[in-house]
């Protein structure tokens, strides 16, 4: 099966959420150790049974860099800044 390359790839997403007791001192990426050394480093989909299954190769992120952005994005804020040319001095 030609995996058609001219056209871009779809990324498949997955959010785990684990809630701990609060006096366990477990953070983010105790979760994301324990998950890299469960999950195999490829994975076939979408079932290996199915003949034309792909061997997917899985990354792992944590999410916490992505939080302040998703709450703004959220609350329907923009995100990034606008560039404006007018407020930039020219010193000679």
């Amino acid at each position: 099966m030609a995996d058609r390359r001219e056209r871009p790839w779809r990324k498949l997403r997955v959010i785990v959420e684990v809630t701990v007791p609060p006096n366990c001192r477990a953070q983010e990426k105790d979760l994301l150790h324990e998950i890299e050394q469960q999950i195999a480093r490829t994975v076939k989909l979408p079932r290996p049974i199915h003949d034309n299954a792909y061997e997917a190769v899985v990354r792992l992120k944590s999410f916490t860099p992505f939080w302040p952005m998703f709450l703004r994005k959220e609350k329907g804020l923009p995100i990034g800044r606008k560039k404006n040319n007018d407020q930039r001095s020219t010193v000679p």
